[in-house]
Order: structure tokens, then sequence, then C-alpha cells
């Protein structure tokens, strides 16, 4: 199981989830380790949100270079924007 979620995030596109990923597992960190600290050290907590929120902008901005070359589906392209004409109403 574990050799096909590998396969799946290096080949299959799932890389893109990565980002969402990170998010989701400093979220349950906090969570967990939120009954073990006591009042005083609660600022640990806002400390590991917003390390969760930067590493995952790292990897948001990282995956921009997989977008710009077409190798990521899951981003639409600005360029094709440019291409397109106007609508207008009828």
């Amino acid at each position: 199981m574990l050799k096909a979620f590998q396969s799946f995030m290096q080949e299959g596109g799932g890389g893109l989830l990565l980002p969402e990923m990170m998010l989701v597992l400093f979220a349950m960190g906090i969570l967990l380790t939120d009954y073990l600290l006591e009042a005083r050290d609660k600022y640990f907590n806002a400390l590991m949100a917003m390390l969760g929120v930067i590493f995952s902008g790292i990897v948001l901005w990282r995956l921009r270079e997989a977008a710009e070359s077409g190798r990521a589906f899951g981003f639409w392209r600005w360029s094709a924007r440019a291409s397109r004409p106007a609508l207008r109403p009828a």
C-alpha cells in the first residue's frame, strides 16, 4: 500500500496535494500536542500553525515551476487566458 501511495505522489500528480496534506498534518499535530501543553506553553500551538502555513506556502511556490512547464495539469494556465477572445453579450 505504501508503494502505491509513493507511486501516486511521484507519477500520478499527487504532488499537487502536498501543500494541503502538510496543513492537515500540522493541524493534527497541534491538536494532539494541545492536551500535553500547559497554559503558559500554548504559544507553541501558534508557532506550529505559522510554520505549517509557511512550509505549505514554500511547497506551493515550488509547484509553480511544474505548472509553468505544463507538467501539472491541476493548475490553470494564465497564458491560455490571454489568448482567448473576450466574450461579448448577445
